[in-house]
């Protein structure tokens, strides 16, 4: 079994990756989630992955909030995206726990150190959380065994061309993260 930490930005997509990686508890282990801005707001995607796990029955798993923007460019939401949560369309009862105290950055950090061998840290959106994590602790670089994420582009891009919508929300996090020296797998988006 493989110990996970998520860092996502929960709408749809990222719901129906939590339910594939809950029902597959044979392989997969969630040990800790944390969330990030893309096209909703900090507070709604951190709310969408714990009404999430409130309807999967895994209020056990702890989730935090993390960058509200990119590390360089401000980020604004588009103003028709601001009437929406994410899950919309969907009745989802409101979240059955209360959101860690720590900050996304802290608890993946707390939760690599707990860990008795490294982890995995899998991301499926911007890589903002996970750049500040390896920024501020490179004494755990060690307890990653590696991240997987989606992200990146060969040749067309789903945002511009040539461009992929995770790594255009913030390319220096990006940068920072496929420069790391942890192991990096990138899982091509379908465009």
């Amino acid at each position: 079994m493989t110990d996970i930490i998520l860092d996502c930005d929960p709408g749809h997509e990222d719901f129906f990756g939590l339910m594939l990686a809950l029902a597959n508890t044979e392989q997969v282990n969630i040990k800790a989630i944390s969330t990030t801005v893309a096209y909703q707001t900090v507070e709604n995607v951190q709310r969408n992955a714990m009404k999430a796990l409130t309807l999967l029955g895994r209020t056990d798993i702890p989730v935090a909030h993390g960058a509200a923007k990119p590390l360089v460019e401000p980020f604004g939401l588009a103003d028709n995206w601001r009437e929406f949560t994410g899950l919309d369309g969907a009745d989802f009862p409101e979240p059955g726990f209360a959101p860690s105290e720590l900050s996304g950055i802290e608890l993946m950090a707390k939760t690599l150190r707990e860990a008795d061998a490294p982890m995995v840290i899998a991301i499926s959106g911007p890589v903002t959380n996970v750049a500040l994590l390896l920024a501020a602790h490179p004494e755990l670089h060690n307890k990653i065994e590696k991240i997987v994420l989606m992200g990146g582009a060969i040749n067309t891009g789903n945002r511009y061309p040539g461009v992929e919508y995770n790594f255009s929300i913030d390319p220096e996090a990006a940068k920072i993260v496929v420069n790391s020296r942890v192991p990096v797998v990138m899982r091509l988006p379908v465009t």
